[in-house]
């Protein structure tokens, strides 16, 4: 009884594996001469989709005395006052978020200062921007350490690559965050050259521009 099983068995396997090799293949070579079969494939592009958002325009506030400055209900106390603003990322691939130029523009009778003012005595304001990727889509919550990318003083503007990488965006995460803002110290009370007091006034401002560039990186895959 035993054998008579196993036989049925073998012979299951044997058809199964029969129809396998009908029909494994669409084409089929079968003689004994030299033959050949020829296969094409056709070619696409599957080009990644990159969505950034921005802010088109931020305020830059020079606090000198370091007065309460609020906006929407939060208080700074620095000499560069400005609200942490937000890079919003929802490619489908990693970007590389780059900086191609960041220039400062004195006005009235402000000056930019390459590095902190330190001993500086005149109309001096030294500025920096730093870029940060951001944990959620709250700016202000982003932890913002050390000095980024300083503007030059000759109006060529400063350059960079490759500041902060944002990562792609996924069925669990649909957006990813950077966030941005400027810091920087500036001369409290200015003095002219002969020592008189130079007090600041509301004309002397210092506006600021930068460049961004979103560059896809390559994903990881086998």
């Amino acid at each position: 009884m035993k054998k008579k099983l196993l036989a049925l068995a073998l012979a299951g396997v044997m058809t199964f594996g029969a129809s396998l090799t009908a029909f494994a293949a669409d084409a089929t070579v079968d003689n004994n001469t030299t033959s050949e079969a020829e296969i094409t494939g056709t070619g696409s592009m599957n080009l990644p989709t990159i969505k950034v958002t921005v802010p088109t325009s931020f305020d830059v506030v020079l606090n000198p005395f370091q007065i309460a400055y609020t906006v929407d209900d939060v208080v700074y106390k620095t000499q560069i006052v400005t609200v942490p603003q937000l890079i919003t990322n929802e490619s489908d691939v990693a970007v590389a978020v780059n900086v191609s130029e960041f220039k400062a523009t004195p006005e009235g009778d402000a000056k930019l200062a390459a590095k902190s003012v330190g001993k500086l005595t005149d109309k001096s304001v030294y500025l920096y921007l730093e870029i940060v990727n951001s944990a959620s889509d709250d700016a202000g919550a982003a932890k913002f350490t050390g000095i980024g990318l300083v503007p030059t003083t000759d109006g060529d503007g400063a350059k960079k690559d490759a500041v902060i990488t944002l990562a792609a965006k996924s069925d669990t995460v649909p957006k990813t965050y950077a966030a941005f803002k400027l810091g920087g110290d500036m001369v409290v009370n200015p003095v002219n050259a002969d020592g008189a007091a130079d007090p600041w006034v509301a004309a002397d401002k210092i506006g600021v521009s930068f460049k961004l560039t979103f560059t896809p990186q390559m994903a990881s895959g086998k």
